[in-house]
């Protein structure tokens, strides 16, 4: 029913579904991913930033998630901490060129 609700952009429902997933299992990667971009998506992005640190720490070598995680920054006002993120990015994937062009584009 998560993915499904994902899938429709349904985002009361993927944080329903989503939040009782993470009560059986509060280590999947992919429920936080997705709970964060529902909550991104619906303009809550401290919560959207939680859900995508913790899947970031979960999995660090999914680089993607730090990338989005540092949209979210970015959208919350929080540019020194997607700075952070986005080199800390680029340390580990140099030729991570979104990475690259969000961090060139922060003030």
């Amino acid at each position: 029913l998560l993915q499904i609700a994902a899938a429709a952009g349904n985002h009361n429902d993927v944080a329903k579904y989503g939040t009782q997933v993470l009560h059986i299992d509060g280590m999947d990667v992919d429920t936080h991913r997705l709970l964060g971009a529902a909550y991104r998506d619906s303009g809550r992005l401290d919560r959207a930033v939680r859900e995508y640190e913790t899947a970031a720490a979960l999995d660090p070598k999914q680089l993607e998630l730090s990338l989005e995680l540092a949209r979210c920054l970015i959208a919350a006002g929080r540019r020194n901490e997607a700075k952070a993120r986005l080199q800390d990015l680029l340390k580990a994937d140099p030729q991570n060129k979104p990475a690259d062009e969000l961090l060139r584009g922060l003030p």
